[in-house]
Order: structure tokens, then sequence, then C-alpha cells
């Protein structure tokens, strides 16, 4: 079970990524959708010199966003495959997806279902960052043995052997 766990939650560290070609947001006054990849490629075109001139704080939101999500989805997803803990990139990447989505309100018409992929998956490793902290708690205090067990399986921190012997 603990094995388990730790799969899916590395499993959900890897969302960002196919959801980086999910349509993410609908821009005010350009036709389509547009997906991560293509918020990124904004930065060298034409349309840049616009929207920066508009509002180069959202502008820089649009376009920058998905970079640090990028990023942060590369911190999170190798700290994971260490079995490592790392509490401040799930919601950071959480704060840049919800700024993408509400703090560009003049460029942003619609978000689609890429941008609310990666707000679920961030929502959920933040949960989990959550939950291992309170199982790092209990287990230096000894106390609540009980939760600590539950938390211990629940956060995939507990040992787990492949094999009986």
């Amino acid at each position: 079970m603990t094995f388990a766990v730790r799969l899916i939650a590395f499993a959900v560290s890897l969302v960002p990524f196919p959801a980086l070609v999910a349509p993410w947001v609908a821009l005010d006054g350009l036709e389509g959708t547009y997906n991560g990849v293509d918020s990124m490629a904004l930065l060298v075109t034409p349309t840049a010199v616009y929207m920066f001139g508009v509002s180069p704080l959202q502008a820089a939101i649009v376009s920058v966003g998905p970079i640090l999500i990028l990023l942060l989805a590369i911190i999170t997803s190798y700290n994971y495959h260490r079995r490592r803990s790392i509490p401040w990139a799930p919601p950071a990447m959480f704060a840049v997806a919800m700024a993408i989505s509400l703090g560009a309100g003049s460029f942003v018409v619609s978000t689609h279902y890429g941008l609310v992929l990666v707000m679920l998956a961030s929502a959920f490793l933040i949960l989990h960052q959550l939950a291992i902290r309170i199982h790092v708690a209990l287990q230096k205090r000894q106390k609540l043995p009980t939760i600590h067990r539950a938390l211990a399986v629940a956060t995939g921190a507990g040992r787990y052997r492949w094999s009986e012997r």
C-alpha cells in the first residue's frame, strides 16, 4: 500500500507535463485557445509587444507563468522521484496557476481544462505535503500513534518490502 501511494503521488507530480499541451486559456482579442506551450511562445511573437504595451504585469503572468509552472513541475517530480519532501513547490505552482487564471483579467477570457488540471494536481500535492508534515510532527513528538501509523501509509512515508524474505 505504501508503495502504491508513493507511485500515485509521483504520477500526480507528472500531471503538469501533459497538461502543458492541453488548452489553458482563451485570450482576449486572439482567436482560439492557448495551451501552456503556446503561452510560452507568445514571448517571441509580435503579439508580445502589444501585450507588454497594454499591461506588462498581466502579459508576464500569461507568458512567463507557464515557464514557472514547467520549472516547478520539474523540481517537484524530481524530488518525488528521489522520495524527498518539497513543501514550497506545489503551493508555488498553485499560486502561479491561479495568477494565470485570475490575475490576468484583461487578457484571459476563459480558463480551460489544462490549467484546471495543473491546479488540481498542485492542490493534491499541497495536501500530500501537509499530511507529510503532520506525520513527521507526530512521529517526532510520539503522540497519537494511531493517527501517526495511518498517516505513514496515507503519505507513503512508511516502510515497504519488495519480498517477504
